[in-house]
């Protein structure tokens, strides 16, 4: 099965629960957010998921489903955008998704019927899989920026990338270069290119790290000097503000030239979502697929609660017999509501015989 994104990142779940990012945890945390994108997905009766997935769909014409010849239900997946159609072989341009007032995503396709083009064209001799539909499915397609290359992407088969900014790229998250989409399945730390201009002392009011290049360093990166990771909560010029030992990392004194390192060096599944591998140049501006907030806020709420159940060998029950019921927060709750009750979950077509 081809990986997906999931709609929250491996660092956002560890950073609510307060968990150390060893290998062990971040492969808790990985299934569990796995696990409840799937779930929603399902719930939602997205079976191609909800991130944005580039496919070709195939239909027949006539359309068993409707007679309107200007009409084309898309189908499960629903559409974020059009990238081509065709019908018969031949081109049709001018088509319009609906519904135009409540997508995306849309759930059907309609040629402009102020021109001259129809479904059934060309010279088909079958209906059978008259119409191809190449389009964007999903349930939207916003993005957010997410740094830039840091350097050269050279093969298509490259697993590894180096980013600018980790503060703005997690594990679980779809990235956007050039006409490419990646998955984030792990990070490493890489060099900041920058170093420390001075040194500092094992105390815990010590929050204030003089570097050589600030500009080398961003705001809500997790930088790793030795051995102690620090947050950098703001900086100032030269001077990164900092919240010492991590992580679980150990406060620790720091000498002068100490090299700044941060998890920029990004394990990746290339071609990902219906895209192709292809190579791309240092600089090239990266961004991230942006998940409803609320689908987001549900993901974690579930991979959360999966982690705590198994801690808990799934005995976090209150009541006895038929009134035993899972313990998990009030919210829970409104987070499933909050996703299920609006757009994101697909409502079921009803056809009257």
């Amino acid at each position: 099965m081809a990986p997906w994104p999931t709609l929250a990142s491996r660092e956002q779940v560890a950073e609510r629960i307060q968990v150390k990012l060893t290998a062990y945890a971040a492969g808790q945390i990985d299934d569990a957010l796995a696990a409840a994108t799937r779930t929603i997905a399902r719930k939602c009766q997205r079976p191609g998921g909800l991130h944005p997935t580039l496919r070709t769909i195939y239909r027949d014409w006539p359309n068993s489903d409707d007679v309107t010849s200007w009409r084309l239900w898309i189908g499960p997946d629903e559409a974020i955008s059009v990238v081509s159609l065709t019908s018969g072989g031949v081109a049709l341009t001018g088509s319009l998704l609906e519904d135009n007032a409540s997508g995306p995503p849309y759930k059907q396709l309609q040629l402009d019927r102020s021109g001259s083009q129809f479904f059934g064209a060309g010279a088909s001799s079958t209906p059978q899989r008259n119409i191809a539909l190449t389009l964007w499915t999903g349930t939207t397609d916003d993005q957010v920026p997410a740094g830039a290359l840091a350097a050269n992407v050279s093969t298509t088969s490259a697993t590894t990338i180096t980013v600018t900014n980790a503060a703005a790229v997690g594990v679980g998250n779809q990235l956007i270069i050039d006409a490419e989409r990646m998955i984030v399945t792990d990070r490493a730390s890489a060099t900041t290119g920058t170093t420390l201009s001075s040194g500092i002392d094992a105390a815990t009011s010590t929050v204030s790290v003089p570097v050589a290049s600030g500009a080398a360093v961003n705001v809500g990166e997790m930088i790793l000097v030795d051995a102690e990771r620090m947050r950098v909560v703001d900086l100032t010029g030269n001077t990164l503000i900092v919240k010492r030992a991590q992580e679980g990392s150990v406060l620790a004194a720091h000498l002068s030239g100490a090299t700044v390192y941060a998890p920029r060096l990004l394990t990746v599944a290339r071609g990902a979502s219906g895209t192709t591998a292809a190579t791309h140049t240092a600089a090239t501006t990266i961004t991230r697929w942006y998940p409803s907030p609320d689908a987001t806020r549900l993901a974690i709420a579930e991979a959360i609660t999966t982690l705590q159940q198994d801690a808990a060998a799934w005995a976090r029950m209150i009541g006895e017999g038929e009134n035993a019921r899972e313990v998990s927060a009030r919210g829970l709750k409104d987070a499933r509501e909050s996703v299920y009750s609006t757009g994101l979950r697909r409502k079921g077509r009803v056809y009257t015989v």
